[in-house]
């Protein structure tokens, strides 16, 4: 498969430094678009997945020249960044600060659908130790980079991984970096840089499978009982070097596939990291001879983590299914395509707006989650830019009638 088209490889990037004196804080702050995933010493910063959510990062100059024609006249320009404590993460002697970064909202490659550059990166570690002193890490040129296994991962696309491309360590201090380049200062987006101002996206639950059929053609399809966003996690499977198995979702239709390349060497496991994928349940491709059992694969639904005010149920047989399903589609599911969310997406007061949502072009950052769920009826409401939100069509149809 050729991946020209996708752009580069995701980077890794990594920087080493000594610490000489007992540290009594470190707090790192860090963005990375579309998004990023932060290590220190061989250990992920956070739980958090797919941050930082999706903002108007800043001017597209192409924006004019595209299938339909939009004026960039977009307000307030922003990046959001994140901020980990981090202090026990760091010991005396090497450490090493490492990110991956995916592309996002922030380069989607569709011609419809215009981006803004290629992957970027922002960070600061703020290291104060015992004897009332401080030192800064910061990304810039000392830093080294090199292209991760994950081939391509693209929203609307799919995400393929690859093994045996792997550099096991490359986080952790004694690791020798010496083939890695030095890393490029690149222009930084338009947007300024504002702290993170809505709950992040995470692995809330794990589904097992409920049921497995092989198919005719020798594919398997893995049921997993409930719609979700999320992705399918492998669990301790085991295929000859170079063997590779894609994964369809089903209810999916923009954002691809899911590709794996083993690298041979005993039981793997792996998730994607920058692609969610709407399904209830997953078709395999080229399966390894093996039997494939539930506790192969699982499926885990990615989550916006505000948490209720209150829920309302009703003894109707009618409204209670829609409104759980209207909850699914506005907390349990994904932000909706780039097309409609350009500049604003769906939000409510739980995750502290600003504004309300007819004004959510000037703050966006914000969000209920959003995805493609059968049944489901999407409108626009349009002031300027577009906003997007979707309800069940049973859920509709009661409030025409009632």
């Amino acid at each position: 498969q050729k991946f020209d088209e996708f752009g580069p490889p995701a980077p890794m990037l990594r920087k080493s430094f000594n610490i000489e004196k007992k540290v009594k804080s470190a707090v790192a702050f860090v963005t990375g678009l579309g998004y990023f995933e932060l290590y220190l010493n061989g250990e992920k910063a956070g739980p958090d997945v797919m941050v930082p959510n999706v903002t108007n990062y800043g001017k597209r100059p192409l924006l004019g020249q595209m299938l339909i024609n939009v004026e960039d006249n977009f307000k307030e320009y922003k990046v959001m960044y994140l901020a980990y404590d981090v202090t026990s993460m760091l010991s005396e002697g090497e450490n090493v600060v490492g990110t991956i970064l995916g592309n996002g909202f922030y380069n989607p490659r569709m011609f419809w659908c215009e981006g803004y550059g290629t992957t970027r990166f922002l960070g600061q570690l703020h290291i104060t130790y015992t004897d009332g002193s401080e030192e800064v890490v910061v990304s810039d040129e000392s830093w080294k980079a090199a292209k991760s296994p994950i081939l391509k991962n693209m929203v609307f696309y799919g995400e393929t991984y690859d093994a045996r491309l792997e550099q096991p360590g490359w986080c952790k201090p004694g690791f020798d970096a010496g083939s890695w380049e030095n890393a490029v200062i690149r222009k930084a987006p338009f947007g300024k840089p504002v702290a993170h101002t809505s709950p992040t996206d995470k692995v809330m639950e794990q589904l097992q499978p409920v049921k497995i059929e092989k198919l005719e053609n020798g594919n398997y399809f893995v049921d997993f009982g409930k719609e979700i966003s999320g992705w399918v996690r492998l669990n301790n499977v085991s295929a000859p070097a170079g063997h590779q198995i894609d994964i369809s979702f089903n209810s999916n239709l923009y954002s691809g596939d899911n590709t794996y390349i083993f690298k041979g060497e005993g039981p793997e496991n792996y998730a994607p990291r920058f692609n969610w994928f709407v399904f209830s349940g997953v078709e395999i491709k080229n399966w390894c001879s093996t039997k494939l059992t539930i506790s192969g694969n699982a499926a885990r639904k990615i989550t916006c983590t505000a948490g209720w005010p209150a829920i309302v149920r009703t003894a109707s047989v009618t409204v209670t299914p829609a409104t759980d399903r209207w909850l699914v589609l506005r907390f349990y599911t994904i932000s909706m395509q780039k097309l409609f969310t350009k500049s604003g997406l769906p939000i409510c007061s739980k995750l502290k707006t600003p504004k309300p949502v007819m004004c959510q072009t000037e703050h966006p950052g914000n969000r209920v989650a959003a995805a493609e769920l059968p049944g489901a009826l999407q409108f626009a409401l349009c002031r300027g830019n577009f906003i997007c939100t979707q309800v069940p069509k049973t859920c509709f149809l009661i409030i025409m009638k009632g």
